[in-house]
């Protein structure tokens, strides 16, 4: 998991998932991440670049769900790309649209892979 791995993302939820088994969350008010607006951050690179993104993403998405048994949340995810495509067509953001859409299969094909990897 994480960058240049098979599946791209989900190293910092899997460290929190994991680190949560041994210590309850504390809420901190004054710490906080930021992340820059996708619009902003889409805007400014190629397709190309942005679909090997929301693939890297995808899969390692599902992957962190999987591997911690949160089925529910996987499909959740799946669906969110099928939303954030519907949303982004109102929004006539036709770059985006495709780019969602991308993930969508990406993720649904991700998570029947590993649906198939565990009952074999």
């Amino acid at each position: 998991m994480g960058v240049g791995a098979k599946y791209g993302s989900g190293e910092d939820g899997d460290y929190f998932l994991r680190a949560l088994k041994f210590s309850p969350l504390i809420y901190l008010k004054s710490l906080y991440t930021f992340h820059p607006s996708p619009k902003d951050t889409y805007s400014k690179i190629s397709m190309n670049s942005m679909l090997v993104r929301f693939s890297n993403y995808g899969k390692g998405a599902i992957f962190l769900c999987f591997k911690h048994k949160m089925y529910f949340r996987a499909v959740k995810f799946i669906l969110r790309a099928l939303v954030g495509f519907v949303i982004s067509i109102l929004k006539l953001d036709i770059r985006i649209a495709l780019a969602y859409l991308y993930a969508f299969f990406i993720r649904l094909r991700t998570f029947i892979i590993l649906v198939l990897k565990a009952n074999c």
